[in-house]
């Protein structure tokens, strides 16, 4: 399966474009009326999302994990896995001690003792963290041991090299950018 035919685009690594390529595929795909379809546009949405287009050797959308059936209930967790895993970025990049005690929280959450969800919520927390600026380098190190990621090896631990190789691009832009405001040269990429 071709990740842009099913999402109607050309090749982008533009996050807005896919976001909004997804969403216009999503009304018209409901998870409850073809489910094989909506599973097949989420795993697309999330191959492009993560850049998988641009670091393999083929447009074949890969899923680390085995796919959970879609019901209602597995929907709904998956769901919730998402919601935990928002909150929890959104708050480490704002409040890095209030970030981490909400990540120790979701960790202890009945959610996330069922190894897939955990799973799920460890591969989506690493892409949330390298998509959003902000990251520094206390907060990956903070993340990662709470995590149980081992970032300092040749070949992580809980992640893969790309996601690792993605959380260092972000710190990398987030500290470029604040070295520019710093130095009153910031400017607009739009």
């Amino acid at each position: 399966m071709e990740i842009w035919s099913v999402l109607g685009i050309e090749p982008t690594q533009d996050i807005t474009v896919i976001k909004r390529a997804y969403a216009l595929q999503l009304k018209k795909t409901r998870p409850d009326q073809d489910p094989d379809a909506y599973q097949q546009l989420r795993e697309a949405f999330e191959s492009a999302r993560r850049g998988e287009y641009f670091w393999a050797d083929s447009d074949v959308v890969t899923c680390p994990l085995p796919l959970m059936a879609l019901t209602d209930e597995s929907l709904i967790r998956q769901m919730q896995v998402h919601a935990l895993v928002c909150d929890a970025v959104t708050l480490l990049l704002s409040n890095e001690q209030a970030g981490l005690v909400q990540l120790f929280a979701c960790l202890s959450d009945d959610l996330l003792q069922n190894l897939q969800m955990r799973e799920m919520f460890s591969q989506q927390l690493a892409w949330d963290l390298a998509e959003r600026e902000g990251l520094t380098p206390s907060v990956l190190e903070q993340v990662a041991a709470m995590m149980e990621w081992e970032i300092d090896h040749y070949q992580p631990v809980g992640i893969s090299i790309y996601q690792l190789q993605a959380l260092y691009q972000q710190i990398e832009k987030t500290t470029g950018r604040r070295y520019q405001a710093d130095s009153g040269m910031l400017w607009s990429d739009d």
